[in-house]
Formats: structure tokens, C-alpha cells, sequence
């Protein structure tokens, strides 16, 4: 489609999905992590790890500008 058929909120006029598109769809990340993987972040220490920030009130060495 031309990039002037999309309207807001990224819909395409005149497209029609079908089973196979949504079975496409499904294959991909939706962007959410699910509850498994992250109990075994915080059950492994990495949750611990990677979440380091600084004193109260400030921020940690990568963060601060």
C-alpha cells in the first residue's frame, strides 16, 4: 500500500487479513516477557544484576549523563 493509505493508529484502508496473516503474526514477539522467564531472571540473580542503581536520588554511573 502507498504510505498516504495509512490512517491513524497504523490501519491500511482496504486490507484484509487472513488466517494465514494471523498465523504470521503469532509467530512474532508480542513485546511482553512471559512469567516464567521472568521468575527464572529473579530466581537466578540476574534481575539483581542488571537492575543496579545508585544512592537514593541519584543515578547509576551508566545512567547519568
Amino acid at each position: 500500500k502507498d504510505l498516504g493509505d495509512v490512517g491513524a493508529f497504523s490501519t491500511v484502508k482496504g486490507v484484509e487479513l487472513d488466517a494465514g496473516d494471523a498465523a504470521l503474526c503469532d509467530t512474532f514477539a508480542s513485546g511482553t516477557v512471559p512469567i516464567p522467564w521472568q521468575e527464572e531472571l529473579i530466581e537466578t540473580g540476574v534481575f539483581e544484576e542488571l537492575n543496579v542503581w545508585g544512592s537514593p536520588g541519584t543515578l547509576p554511573p551508566d545512567l547519568d549523563p
